[in-house]
């Protein structure tokens, strides 16, 4: 019987060995906007006056603490720290490979059994972007919500846009714009 070569450890063609493919079976995000009700409904609401099992306090007191290590960068009073941490957290589901309602809980279907991988670039041509968008940085959250497939998202941050379609209503809108944009130079 022939030894095999020792293998190289260090090499790159190692580092993948042994790996699984592996995807989050869901995706939750949070905002931080001052108003949170375009969230309502778009998934799970925790509140703030619920106990902590482990401090045996309210997560509101958690948050505010937390909060007040922060005076530098904050200018809330007490008040408003106190209605800031009373607040309910609210999450918006992006998407779920699990199954599970918009807003129930979010381990609702999780469980530790591995899912099949799914791909994540959505190639569907009822995604495909506008010819012409108006929204400079805020246009990245519409992107990545079709380009990952989130389509319990792709509502949430609609952009300006126009679609490249020859009704009077398009030209007229392009019309509109590209005299806009003509006067700006």
């Amino acid at each position: 019987m022939r030894n095999a070569a020792p293998r190289n450890r260090l090499g790159i063609n190692n580092y993948g060995e042994g790996l699984r493919v592996w995807q989050p079976k869901k995706l939750y995000f949070f905002s931080d906007a001052t108003n949170m009700d375009f969230m309502k409904g778009k998934g799970p609401e925790y509140q703030t006056s619920d106990i902590s099992p482990s401090r045996k306090i309210p997560y509101s007191e958690i948050a505010a603490k937390a909060w007040s290590f922060y005076k530098t960068q904050n200018d809330f009073t007490d008040a408003q720290l106190k209605a800031f941490a009373e607040t309910p957290i609210r999450l918006v589901r992006g998407k779920s490979l699990v199954g599970g309602t918009v807003s129930g809980d979010i381990f609702e279907g999780v469980n530790s059994t591995p899912i099949p991988y799914q791909i994540l670039v959505s190639r569907d041509p009822k995604n495909r972007q506008p010819a012409f968008e108006l929204g400079g940085p805020w246009a990245f959250y519409r992107m990545f919500a079709v380009a990952h497939n989130l389509a319990e998202m792709q509502g949430l941050y609609a952009a300006l846009s126009i679609e490249s379609s020859p009704t009077v209503e398009g030209l007229e809108a392009r019309r509109t714009i590209g005299a806009a944009l003509a006067r700006m130079r």
